[in-house]
């Protein structure tokens, strides 16, 4: 009985941050890419770009996670 009340709950919270995530998407709001993979050219061990895996974008290799602070 346990087991069950917890498989209805986690498949109720997975189904609100599906929910969640759609409706972010229909706002226009993108990813803010919080863990962003850095990519290494093989020979050199040069960065040449981050990957995200949330959303699968290529980032710049000078992409940097720090924001830019809106002035009003």
């Amino acid at each position: 009985m346990i087991r069950r009340t917890v498989r209805r709950e986690r498949d109720a919270w997975r189904a609100l941050g599906e929910q969640l995530a759609e409706a972010v998407r229909a706002e226009g709001y993108e990813c803010s890419h919080p863990a962003p993979v850095p990519v290494h050219a093989q020979p050199t061990d040069e960065l040449v770009a981050h990957l995200c895996p949330d959303c699968d974008r290529q980032l710049p290799a000078d992409w940097s996670p720090v924001r830019r602070s809106i002035k009003v």
